[in-house]
């Protein structure tokens, strides 16, 4: 990430993944343990968005989500911190046998939902 921050970017649009799998696979559930782990996430969060601030590119920065054990609500795994260092958050969901997904534009401000749909040409609303 870092080389992204000094050296010219590949494309005029990043996506990262599934950013937040290793950070998912080393946190214990313990605070202090977990803590420096965080910390690595906020620090690569804040340098992708000063790279792409300072290189005028687009970084798109895609995070596994969980279940929250007491509402049964998905959340993305360190929500609070991805949230903050994001310009736009949105959430997507398409279910397996649907033919419709849905996205939810959660940042800048909350928005209702969009319905769309996987085309050969693209994407396309539903």
């Amino acid at each position: 990430m870092l080389r992204l921050y000094d050296y010219p970017p590949p494309a005029p649009l990043i996506v990262l993944d599934d950013f937040t799998f290793r950070h998912r696979l080393e946190i214990k559930g313990d605070v202090k343990r977990d803590t420096p782990i965080y910390e690595r996430l906020a620090f690569q969060l804040a340098a992708l968005k000063e790279a792409a601030m300072k290189r005028d590119i687009a970084i798109v920065v895609i995070g596994q989500v969980h279940t929250l054990p007491n509402t049964g609500e998905t959340r993305a795994v360190a929500h609070r911190i991805l949230t903050y260092w994001s310009d736009y958050v949105l959430r997507i969901v398409r279910r397996f046998g649907e033919r419709c997904g849905r996205i939810w534009i959660e940042k800048p401000e909350k928005k209702g939902v969009y319905r769309f749909r996987i085309v050969k040409s693209g994407v396309t609303s539903c």
